[in-house]
């Protein structure tokens, strides 16, 4: 099977900048930098949450508890009788949280009644561990708490502080001048591969493509690495029906994207489909002030729908998504209207309410 390849000499350099302090790592590409951490030196063990897939402050707790339990312990078996009655792991559950070892336990049980906080479980990983945060940007988030500055904390007390911060380059909420990160952690970006680099993934996976092909695959997915890898799997011996297989799966889902869109600002859907066009997305909304469009165009940044290559220009994140909006044949389906009240004039008779 064809895998992202990751660039030596950037896994060289992420490899000395994680063993000499906290690392946030810039990538468009959740599937390279996952590729990445997994190249990463394997006798230190990993403990990986997902913010995105937690969604609340009480969810991110369970899920760190789940991923410390695992390395401490040595085994994702966290059922509390056979723990309990485990002398190793109660050495290790003690030694770790001391007294709250069971309330850590129910914890990673689904338990939110437990009193271990977050910078409980920070403070338990151990300084062999990495800890690895998917989409960090969105501890930056209310619903997040201060959790950003528990992770700092973590890491100014750590040594060696391994920690890796996943974000998308056009997130500053990690070391922007008032953000937790800032002056604190190391920046760097994971660049996504070059076509040298696609052949000879391809060459060693047994399924070689043309330079040709692959460079128009390429242009297509303005390089993103998940969608090529996407369209290679779909098929590697023809990519432009590959290609054609990532576009017809983003039709299918065109309206939840927009519905999407709307949710993050009524211009959204128009804005869009603009973008997606290759238009300046202020003409695309006339009879908005210059304010607001640009307030709605950052609300989809936000909700990582849309992003900025350069100064004044946009481009959706996902370019299969751009490409089925280009290919839509008529305008935007109108919102449902909620259904008008009625009522009943004395005599029975329906009537729409006014």
């Amino acid at each position: 099977m064809v895998e992202l390849p990751v660039s030596a000499q950037a896994l060289e350099e992420l490899r000395t900048a994680v063993a000499e302090g906290p690392v946030v790592l810039d990538t468009r590409s959740r599937g390279l930098a996952e590729a990445a951490v997994r190249d990463l030196p394997p006798e230190r063990p990993l403990i990986a949450i997902d913010p995105r897939g937690a969604g609340t402050s009480g969810g991110l707790r369970i899920d760190l508890a789940r991923a410390l339990l695992a390395v401490l312990l040595e085994h994702n078996d966290i059922e509390a009788e056979r723990v309990l009655l485990d002398s190793p792991g109660r050495l290790a559950l003690g030694r770790a949280f001391g007294p709250r070892a069971e309330g850590a336990l129910s914890l990673a049980d689904g338990s939110l009644e437990s009193s271990v906080s977050l910078d409980d479980l920070l403070s338990a990983v151990p300084e062999s561990a990495l800890l690895v945060v998917h989409d960090a940007h969105l501890l930056a988030e209310p619903w997040a708490g201060r959790a950003l500055w528990s992770l700092r904390a973590r890491a100014a007390e750590a040594a060696p502080p391994g920690m890796l911060l996943l974000t998308l380059p056009w997130q500053t909420g990690l070391t922007g001048p008032e953000a937790a990160f800032f002056g604190f952690a190391r920046r760097l970006e994971l660049p996504p591969p070059t076509q040298a680099d696609w052949g000879r993934a391809l060459s060693e996976a047994g399924r070689p493509v043309l330079p040709r092909d692959l460079q128009w695959l390429i242009d297509q997915t303005a390089g993103h690495p998940d969608v090529t890898l996407e369209a290679l799997r779909n098929d590697a011996k023809n990519v432009r029906r590959g290609w054609r297989a990532c576009v017809d799966a983003r039709r299918v889902i065109l309206d939840v994207v927009l519905d999407a869109a709307r949710a993050a600002h009524s211009l959204g859907p128009r804005l869009l489909v603009a973008v997606a066009r290759a238009e300046p997305p202020y003409p695309a909304a006339p009879d908005a002030k210059p304010a607001r469009v640009a307030h709605a165009l950052r609300r989809l940044r936000d909700h990582d729908l849309v992003y900025q290559p350069e100064a004044r220009s946009w481009r959706l994140a996902d370019p299969a998504l751009a490409a089925a909006l280009r290919e839509r044949p008529v305008g935007l389906r109108v919102p449902p209207r909620p259904p008008s009240g009625r009522t009943r004039t004395r005599r029975g008779s329906p009537t729409a309410a006014a």
